[in-house]
């Protein structure tokens, strides 16, 4: 397993591009290997999208059989002109995601993806946690490496899942991206 010198996650399809793309392109540009792993890169479920969900997807005027794979693309290709490795995990984001137990749509609303994170979405951590395991580390720092996690619910979990897993990151909490508190 190849050893990077900066590992960085992305909650969501091009967050750490947007967010950290001059430091990616400084890293790289020095010789020194990045992985981007992107978390919630999964293809929407085969049901219907939720209204939340369908209303999305008629903004970006991309269909929800193309919509991801579309967002993947450009994730990759903006990966590609940093010279950035990267690694898309399956699970979906959560305008896709429902409650198992009743099919209904857990994030139905631009107020509950800035809300807090569903009760039948709290597997969700111990999924990342599994998959996490499998993940490259980075080589060893001299000064404590950076993850930035943002307010949606997703991003949350993806913050405790790391900070359990590597007490030695240093978790720096960012605003959220309409405004208001941090998480």
């Amino acid at each position: 397993m190849p050893h990077y010198h900066a590992l960085y996650l992305s909650p969501h399809l091009d967050d750490a591009v947007l967010s950290c793309g001059g430091q990616i392109a400084q890293q790289t540009a020095a010789g020194l290997p990045v992985l981007i792993v992107t978390l919630m890169a999964g293809d929407p479920p085969a049901r219907p999208l939720s209204a939340f969900a369908q209303k999305l997807h008629d903004r970006w005027q991309l269909d929800a059989a193309t919509a991801v794979a579309a967002r993947r693309a450009e994730d990759t290709a903006a990966c590609d002109l940093l010279r950035a490795d990267l690694q898309h995990w399956d699970i979906p984001d959560c305008i896709y995601r429902a409650d198992p137990a009743t099919g209904t749509a857990l994030y139905n609303d631009g107020g509950a993806i800035f809300g807090s994170v569903h009760p039948a979405d709290k597997q969700l951590a111990a999924e990342l946690a599994l998959a996490w395991r499998n993940c490259p580390r980075p080589k060893p720092f001299t000064s404590p490496p950076r993850l930035a996690i943002m307010r949606p619910p997703t991003h949350p979990p993806c913050g405790r899942v790391m900070a359990d897993q590597h007490a030695h990151l240093l978790l720096r909490r960012l605003p959220p991206m309409l405004g208001g508190r941090g998480w």
